[in-house]
């Protein structure tokens, strides 16, 4: 890495962790991690000997393996979106479930949700601060701060969230870097963290606890020790880059290829052979070399197109335009998946294309796999389709798979950044941005 300003020596414990039942153990381990950062980047030891880059100006999360030569690059949005959908799930519905079934006091409270995920809830505002005889009236802390003598404990009833020691480290430029590395590599509640980075020096260390419901033990314990040598960097100059795929999906071959292959014709061409499909004697295939070309660039019908369809009398190109209708029910979307597979004889080498008109019959039938599987169809025929990349992102979104979702998201940008389709992939972004700001820079 180039640039590195200074770094501090961390040696972290990781208390051994067992399930309520019993049956399933972690061991304790310890090992140390050299934190360095630059204006833009923060560089850690993971626990396994990995080296990890927060790179917040290109939002990736690199895992370095420097035995293996590999470099395995993640967004930052989908560490982001995960850890907001999950506290979501956790801190909103399994605690209303459980609180609807009389169990109030339980791992999955909504300031827990937010300290094990290190994300706020909308709306939440939580409060920090010590009891006394006024917070007894009027309601206490949701947060309970106590000092001790050599430390200071955040408590959520007999829970400790955080302990901090009180002596700390006169290192006022690394606070922001430490924060950071906590909410990256462990979680910790947001309010926690920012009680460290307002206090402007970096504590000799904090322990984490009660990261992970229906858990015992695993408390993360961070001491930063003297600094021995120079940073070390972070070069994966000559690795090969990976994406953090397993292989359980289809289209994780597609997503290792570095982009489309081939070129497209020019699109005044495209339009042209449109426009003459139209006029001739194969109308639906004028239509969807359109279509074809509209999903992968944002282009607009210009006018001789829509008057060449408007004048048209071919019925397999009307038939298909009624197919493009929403499906009223369930027997409706049946009904028009059949009618797409007669027209596959029709759509001559575009039929691959009619994939991405059924994927949405399939997400209301129910059928995420089969959506899945068309949309991935269209890819591996044409991987040019910034719609169907844009699709199976939502696809994968839902079925909550946040990488997969942002590695597709991004493959669309690529081909195509400001086309129309991926306005709500940006507003969703925005929203993480405006929620989450904290996982986006350098605090």
């Amino acid at each position: 890495m180039r640039g590195v300003r200074t770094h501090l020596q961390l040696a972290i414990t990781l208390g051994e962790q067992r399930d309520r039942e019993g049956t399933h153990t972690s061991p304790a381990a310890a090992y140390s991690s050299q934190l360095e950062w630059t204006d833009h980047t923060i560089s850690y030891d993971d626990a396994s000997g990995k080296r990890v880059v927060l790179d917040f100006v290109n939002r990736q999360h690199r895992e370095i393996d420097e035995r293996a030569r590999t470099v395995t690059v993640k967004p930052l949005q989908a560490i982001v979106s995960n850890r907001d959908m999950e506290a979501r799930n956790r801190g909103q519905h399994i605690y209303s479930v459980l609180k609807a079934g009389g169990v109030a006091d339980n791992d999955f409270a909504p300031t827990l949700a937010e300290h094990q995920l290190s994300v706020n809830l909308p709306g939440s505002r939580r409060k920090l601060g010590k009891r006394s005889l006024l917070t007894k009236l009027f309601g206490g802390p949701d947060i309970e701060v106590i000092e001790r003598e050599t430390q200071t404990d955040m408590m959520v009833r007999a829970r400790c969230l955080m302990s901090v020691s009180r002596e700390t480290r006169e290192q006022p430029e690394a606070v922001a870097s430490f924060t950071q590395f906590l909410r990256y590599a462990f979680g910790g509640h947001p309010g926690l963290l920012r009680r460290i980075l307002d206090a402007k020096r970096v504590p000799a260390s904090v322990t984490l606890g009660h990261l992970t419901p229906m858990h015992v033990g695993g408390e993360v314990t961070v001491r930063v020790v003297e600094a021995s040598g120079p940073p070390r960097g972070s070069s994966a100059e000559g690795f090969d880059e990976r994406l953090p795929l397993d292989g359980s999906e289809p289209i994780d071959a597609i997503l290792r290829t570095t982009g489309a292959t081939g070129s497209s014709p020019p699109i005044a061409a495209r339009l042209s052979e449109a426009l003459a499909l139209l006029q001739g004697a194969t109308p639906l295939v004028g239509l969807l070399t359109f279509l074809e070309l509209s999903l992968e660039l944002p282009v607009g019908m210009p006018p001789e197109i829509r008057a060449a369809l408007n004048a048209s009398t071919d019925e397999a190109a009307s038939g298909f335009l009624a197919l493009l209708e929403p499906a009223s029910s369930e027997a409706d979307a049946r009904t028009t998946l059949r009618a797409f597979e007669q027209l596959r004889g029709a759509a001559g080498r575009l039929a691959y294309l009619l994939g991405a008109f059924e994927a949405p019959l399939h997400r209301a039938l129910n059928q995420p796999e089969a959506a899945v599987a068309a949309l991935t169809e269209v890819l591996e025929t044409n991987p040019r389709v910034t719609g169907a990349w844009k699709d199976l992102g939502d696809r994968f979104r839902a079925n909550y798979d946040l990488t997969r979702a942002w590695l597709c998201w991004q493959r669309a940008r690529a081909l195509a950044p400001t086309h129309q389709l991926l306005e709500d992939v940006t507003a969703y972004e925005q929203q993480l941005e405006a929620e989450h700001p904290e996982y986006f820079r350098i605090v």
